[in-house]
């Protein structure tokens, strides 16, 4: 199995396991008294017994449902940022190439080494031919390329653009990064079985939790349908 990927089973063994547990530790105990920490529960001999067993069980049924709907649904959030950080770091690798090849060039022509041309008259490098003539496109005006100086304005022109677009997506990688952290957090309590441990018995505490849950739910998928796209085509020079 993924590693990523929730292991329900084990969610239901742990409350399980705590159920039985707590049905055990329960044998002959009167009504109204608590076994393993503080799990009121009713006596075998009571008359009403069995049915708020059966009531608990219910409870117990409805919650842990409820923790099974949250677990999918941080993962569908998270599939979904994890996809936008491997989008982003792909960016800013994209980007820290463009920046060491911009960082070569200027280094040769600090040296005195201008860039050999074709027959044509066009830079043989494709990619700083292809930055030369972007920005003759843009401005309309040519550019000698046995110049260094206009050569090196067009390098540094195009620096600055690469460390802009290098901020802003490692800011944008950084505000998914602090989006997919407390998610994480989230998912390993209710995998765990941190998210019910205490709460398998009681209806009325159940009731509480389970309304908590969907709450908590609501708000997180507001807060995803309000997340605004990073259009990183500003940037394109």
């Amino acid at each position: 199995m993924d590693k990523d990927q929730p292991d329900h089973g084990a969610v239901h063994r742990v409350a399980r396991e705590q159920e039985v547990k707590i049905l055990q530790a329960s044998k002959g105990v009167d009504a109204g008294d608590s076994v393993l920490g503080g799990n009121v529960v009713l006596g075998k001999g009571n008359a009403a017994y069995q049915g708020s067993s059966d009531n608990n069980k219910k409870a117990e049924d409805s919650y842990l449902n409820a923790i099974l709907i949250e677990i999918d649904r941080i993962n569908g959030q998270l599939s979904g940022l994890y996809q936008q950080r491997d989008d982003l770091i792909g960016d800013l690798n994209d980007i820290t190439a463009k920046q060491h090849q911009l960082q070569n060039w200027q280094r040769s022509l600090d040296n005195g080494n201008l860039p050999e041309l074709d027959e044509s008259g066009a830079i043989r490098d494709d990619d700083l031919e292809a930055l030369v003539a972007a920005y003759e496109k843009r401005t309309g005006h040519s550019v000698d390329r046995t110049d260094p100086m206009a050569l090196m304005a067009i390098i540094a022109a195009e620096q600055r653009v690469q460390q802009i677009a290098f901020d802003d997506t490692n800011e944008a990688l950084r505000d998914v990064q602090e989006q997919i952290d407390p998610l994480e957090k989230r998912l390993d309590d209710l995998q765990g079985g941190r998210g019910a441990e205490n709460d398998v018995v009681t209806p009325g505490n159940n009731d509480i939790q389970h309304r908590d849950l969907l709450a908590s739910s609501e708000i997180a998928d507001q807060n995803m349908e309000n997340q605004q796209a990073i259009d990183f085509n500003q940037f394109a020079p």
